[in-house]
């Protein structure tokens, strides 16, 4: 995440896995140090969920909604990942 979280050692950020069972993985890395943003949402995709009909719509769902300030900015992405800042909480998750 070049010019994020750039004054951040390894050792200042937390992970916890907030993969809601759907074939990907989310993870949410805290920064310990208060760095812009406090948190983000790493997501990882595979299988068919990143081949299947839906990840086309999603990723066009997500700009949109982050262009016009409703949705979490955008960040950095690959070709199977992708990282927004965090917002809202974790529903169904103790």
């Amino acid at each position: 995440m070049r010019g994020y979280w750039s004054n951040t050692k390894l050792s200042d950020i937390t992970w916890k896995d907030s993969s809601g069972g759907g074939g990907s993985r989310t993870l949410k890395m805290t920064n310990a140090t208060g760095e812009d943003p406090k948190a983000v949402a790493f997501h990882a995709r595979r299988g068919s969920v990143l081949y299947g009909p839906g990840e086309k719509i999603t990723k066009s769902a997500a700009k949109l909604f982050a262009q016009y300030d409703i949705g979490p900015r955008h960040l950095a992405s690959g070709y199977d990942w992708f990282i927004e800042e965090w917002c809202g909480i974790t529903i169904g998750k103790s």
